[in-house]
């Protein structure tokens, strides 16, 4: 937490220009869902939102089978 903390990330809103596969959990303690919600807003590219049930934060070792097929067809798709 302290990384977070001790950083400026003043300059840093820039707009994505890529493809964006954001996969969230519907019960991470530390991302706010209008977090999730308002992602989009930095996204001009293709852009494209998952929410998994029951990962927490972790949602690539939690629901590692999940993600990578998630993951797998955002890249077949690009």
């Amino acid at each position: 937490m302290n990384w977070y903390r001790a950083n400026d990330f003043t300059g840093y809103e820039q707009i994505v220009r890529v493809p964006v596969l954001f996969v969230a959990s519907d019960d991470d303690p530390f991302v706010a869902p209008y977090g999730v919600e308002r992602t989009h807003r930095w996204v001009k590219g293709p852009y494209r939102l998952e929410v998994l049930h029951g990962a927490g934060h972790n949602v690539p070792e939690v629901l590692a089978g999940a993600t990578s097929a998630l993951l797998l067809d955002h890249l077949r798709e690009y």
